[in-house]
């Protein structure tokens, strides 16, 4: 059977069968291939060996990301961003402190209201605006300079100086946030990647990496989703791939999905869905499946989890049968023994009895290349070694 005949939305792998996953893995990006999907694929850094060699078997692997040779800093792009509402939120995942964050955003209003005043305007809302007067004298040369052209009064160059002193603190909170998103998504590389820019049936892989700290990893994650969304803003449609590894991921994945699309293409896979995470966490991540693969679990609670609650109970009915024969040699005749009568036949149908339609034993003992597959038109075994 050819599961990705179906569709190559709503997918969710579970189990510890790489065969399975393998496979599936390569239909639903051949079949996005196919379709033209932008696919985006997030695997942890102890599976990139195995990912690699799967998404390197096409020339539509445009590199992986974070990178040190590649700028990744989507947040601003889009014509329809807020580019302080970003910041703000790029604070919140750095966990800067509040009267920091506040110096900031002061510091960053000045910058939008100088740049539209005496600069260019066009990009009074974007980063360019931040990077230009990151050092400490790049304000005072701007404003200088206005005031020689004749762009500023003296009266107004001393109130933009006076402004500008208020704030001031802000930009060395600035430099140092910029400092270290440049650590780790290269803001100052000359050549850049985003999901964006992409042509349909290209892909690029995020690898997260084992030593990356909560915050970066969750403003990774979100500025994917921003970037996901502007390429669904421009028109062109994404397929979401994602690898779990030993390492769980938390509400960073439900974040990056809060922000893309609603209609997002999004396929799962894991070891064990269900054990690592909380159940609130697994019910919002559970809306965006409709179809379930799972292969063979180590964990006894998992397969028990599976047989009971994924595919349920069924009534069985069993029969039983019994035969009394009577041993007395003088009731038995020679025609009852030819024809076999001197006996007493019991059929006994039982009330029906509930047992799981697959058991857990079932389930923990599965083959390797053998999997359950559940969808809105099929439930039942399936043999991928065939």
């Amino acid at each position: 059977m050819n599961l990705i005949n179906m569709d190559i939305s709503g997918w969710m792998c579970s189990g510890e069968d790489a065969m399975v996953k393998t496979m599936l893995f390569k239909s639903l990006l051949c079949k996005a291939v196919e379709q033209q999907f932008i696919q985006v694929v997030i695997a942890p850094e102890d599976m990139l060996p195995a990912v690699s060699q799967i998404v390197e078997l096409d020339a539509k692997n445009r590199g992986y990301l974070p990178s040190y040779a590649y700028r990744y800093f989507p947040a601003f792009s889009g014509s329809e961003v807020d580019m302080k509402e970003r910041i703000a939120e790029i604070l919140r995942r750095c966990q800067v402190e509040q009267d920091k964050a506040d110096d900031m955003m002061a510091y960053i209003d000045f910058l939008t209201d100088l740049e539209r005043e005496i600069g260019d305007a066009n990009h009074a809302g974007d980063e360019t605006v931040l990077q230009k007067y990151l050092r400490a004298s790049a304000v005072e040369q701007a404003l200088n300079t206005a005031l020689a052209n004749g762009e500023i009064t003296s009266d107004e160059y001393g109130d933009w100086i006076a402004d500008y002193s208020d704030c001031a603190n802000g930009r060395v909170h600035l430099k140092r946030i910029l400092n270290r998103l440049n650590r780790c998504f290269s803001l100052n590389s000359e050549r850049c990647k985003t999901i964006a820019a992409l042509n349909g049936g290209e892909r690029l892989c995020f690898i997260v990496k084992s030593d990356m700290s909560n915050d970066v990893k969750e403003l990774m994650f979100e500025m994917i989703g921003w970037d996901i969304l502007e390429a669904g803003r421009r028109g062109k449609r994404v397929s979401l791939l994602v690898l779990e590894g030993c390492k769980k991921y938390s509400n960073e994945l439900l974040q990056l999905l809060d922000v893309s699309p609603t209609d997002i293409n999004f396929n799962f896979f894991t070891n064990d869905f269900f054990t690592g995470h909380t159940s609130e966490w697994n019910e919002k991540i559970e809306e965006y499946f409709h179809r379930y693969v799972y292969t063979a679990h180590s964990r006894m609670e998992s397969c028990e989890e599976i047989s009971a609650k994924r595919f349920g109970q069924i009534p069985v009915v069993r029969n039983s049968y019994a035969c009394d024969r009577d041993r007395r040699i003088a009731n038995n005749k020679v025609l009852d023994q030819i024809f076999n009568t001197n006996r007493v036949d019991h059929y006994v149908q039982h009330v029906p009895v509930w047992e799981p339609q697959y058991r857990k034993e079932e389930i923990h003992e599965m083959q390797k290349g053998v999997c359950l597959v559940q969808t809105e038109t099929f439930e039942g075994y399936v043999d991928l070694r065939r």
